[in-house]
């Protein structure tokens, strides 16, 4: 199946693009200190497929930036709540899916959108990394490689982790390294097999931001360093305390045993942990929150004050609600009746943005704001904890 055609009509999103490309590239570079080191895209028209690691919420637009074709990315749902990225989204007919679950009609639009010549964009981590290494790549990515038969292209980026960590509060001003390189052929799409293909996707796609930074040594400067980390971390290698951490400007501490850490400017941990990065502290905690379920049976956990939103055919609903996390399911308790969930009614936990926990009940979403400040809590702690309760993720537990 030959998928490389002339597209019939661009529509006013490639004219709109076209013109915004040069002071887009100049925001990048203001922003981001974007240093292209190479760009084999640079001159094709397309169709193709581009892929790379997530590590900012600039991704899409720097690919953009610096290619020819208007590329329609495959998103999530999530980012059509606002009604800006929803008119948007829609003029340049970016692709949305229901994060970590199969959608038929995704595959359907992207196969449409390339019969008519469009190049497509898919990030296979799936979102965006939250501690500097890339995350595991969703295998369906090799699949839908074998299936279109296009070309495929690398976007890497270095330095990305750096200068807006997933859980920051500012970006920092240090620099970005950009390649953009071909990775399949059309010939190689159809001659490799999916396993094939999907081992070469991980080595290309494998980045860590802290091995570069360490030959590097390039600073990132910003204030508050390290506020917020709290979203990520919640294993303390000291004390064995679990979702105690808060921070401070450049410092994050224990509130468990008083061990204190502090964030450089090169981005690495200082004080009195035994990680400099986190990579390695990212490892450590999530082998450690098994280790502590194993001698610490789970009974629940109960936040108050979340903001709640849920999205079903009936449209939005708003509120503030008091969310508890127990052994077989959650309960949601509002204003106006308690909802109780299974976990076999619900999909596995995805993050959205930087403080968003969302489950699916068959098509109705429900998401749950969660802030270190506002309910003492790391959310990726309440990820791994529930994925812990389903199932998911006991191949740390010794």
């Amino acid at each position: 199946m030959e998928l490389r055609l002339k597209r019939k009509g661009k529509g006013i999103a490639h004219y709109a693009f076209k013109l915004l490309k040069f002071p887009l590239r100049l925001y990048l570079k203001w922003k981001l200190r974007i240093h292209i080191v190479r760009n084999e895209a640079k001159k094709d028209k397309g169709p193709y497929l581009v892929v790379g690691n997530h590590v900012t919420n600039y991704d899409p637009l720097i690919i953009l930036a610096y290619t020819k074709p208007l590329i329609r990315f495959v998103a999530a749902s999530n980012n059509y709540d606002h009604w800006l990225k929803r008119f948007f989204f829609r003029v340049a007919r970016v692709i949305a899916i229901n994060k970590k679950t199969q959608d038929v009609r995704t595959i359907r639009q992207i196969l449409a959108e390339v019969k008519q010549g469009s190049s497509i964009g898919v990030f296979p981590e799936g979102g965006r990394n939250w501690d500097g290494t890339t995350d595991e790549i969703i295998y369906s990515t090799a699949k839908l490689i074998k299936f279109l038969k296009l070309p495929v292209y690398n976007q890497k980026l270095i330095g990305g982790y750096l200068t807006t960590p997933r859980w920051c509060k500012s970006t920092r001003k240090g620099r970005l390294d950009v390649e953009i390189y071909q990775i399949f052929s059309v010939e190689e799409t159809k001659s490799l097999s999916d396993k094939e293909i999907y081992e070469r996707l991980v080595k290309e796609l494998q980045v860590n931001d802290y091995e570069y930074q360490r030959e590097r040594l390039i600073p990132y400067k910003g204030k508050d360093l390290a506020e917020y980390i709290e979203r990520l971390i919640y294993a303390c290698p000291n004390c064995q305390a679990i979702n105690t951490f808060y921070s401070k400007g450049n410092h994050f501490y224990c509130k468990e045993c008083e061990s204190a850490g502090k964030i450089n400017v090169y981005g690495f941990i200082e004080g009195d942990f035994p990680f400099d990065n986190l990579v390695e502290f990212n490892r450590y905690q999530k082998k450690a929150l098994m280790t502590y379920y194993k001698k610490h049976p789970f009974t629940s956990i109960f936040i108050q004050d979340v903001p709640y939103r849920r999205y079903s055919i009936e449209g939005l609903k708003r509120d503030t609600i008091d969310l508890t996390i127990k052994h077989d399911g959650i309960t949601i308790k509002q204003s106006s009746e308690t909802i109780n969930l299974s976990w076999e009614d619900l999909s596995s936990p995805s993050l959205t943005f930087h403080n968003t926990l969302t489950v699916f009940e068959q098509d109705t979403r429900h998401q749950f704001i969660i802030e270190p400040f506002l309910h003492q809590t790391s959310i990726v702690y309440l990820y791994e904890t529930i994925r812990y309760l389903r199932g998911e993720n006991h191949d740390g537990l010794e």
